[in-house]
């Protein structure tokens, strides 16, 4: 696998669609691609955009963080939110951004439970995602009918773990919303196409 690494305005020229960005201040100073080639699935097709982890409390950001990630949500075709069951699972900062986010777009937001084999025994697993849940049904725009939050992890050959990896899953939905989005700008070309035609057929007429 190769890789090449670009900054923020080599990045901003490679995805100018994402020169938005460049109007909340300092954002481009952190901005920063790794482009890979890979055979597998269907990863050609696809940009993952990992944002800055959130924490509570007097941290704060050289750019307006929560802008940022707000305009990214509304941009993309998946919103994956992953919960670290190692100390902030249950940010306060990370559900505000999510509930915008899911009340706007509420389809492409997904949840998983990240690192899963290291959330300790299995009492302690289904303790963690029931206060994530019971956190999430706080909030009207979280609180959904048939919530899911798989349990994911990266797994390890020196490391027996009981734990169930349903990592597959997230393939499977990016997957999915690759078909769905070449769907779309298909039928979208179509109609580009016809509204073309009619303009061609009136100017010459």
């Amino acid at each position: 696998m190769n890789a090449v690494f670009l900054q923020g305005n080599a990045t901003l020229h490679l995805y100018p669609h994402f020169q938005k960005l460049q109007e909340i201040t300092g954002v481009s100073d952190y901005l920063s691609t790794e482009v890979s080639t890979s055979r597998e699935r269907r990863f050609s097709l696809v940009t993952f955009i990992d944002t800055p982890g959130l924490v509570d409390g007097d941290m704060k950001y050289e750019f307006d963080v929560d802008k940022a990630l707000i305009w990214l949500g509304e941009h993309v075709d998946l919103v994956l939110v992953f919960f670290d069951p190692l100390g902030q699972a249950l940010c306060g900062r990370t559900l505000n951004i999510v509930e915008q986010l899911s009340d706007k777009a509420g389809e492409r937001v997904h949840f998983y439970l990240s690192k899963a084999d290291q959330a300790g025994s299995e009492s302690d697993r289904q303790r963690v995602l029931m206060q994530i849940v019971q956190e999430l049904c706080k909030r009207p725009a979280l609180n959904k009918c048939g919530f899911n939050m798989p349990t994911i992890y990266i797994p390890q050959e020196d490391r027996v773990c009981r734990c169930v990896n349903q990592i597959e899953e997230v393939c499977v939905t990016i997957e999915k919303t690759i078909e769905q989005t070449v769907q779309h700008t298909l039928d979208q070309l179509e109609r580009d196409c016809l509204t073309l035609r009619q303009a061609t057929d009136t100017v010459l007429q």
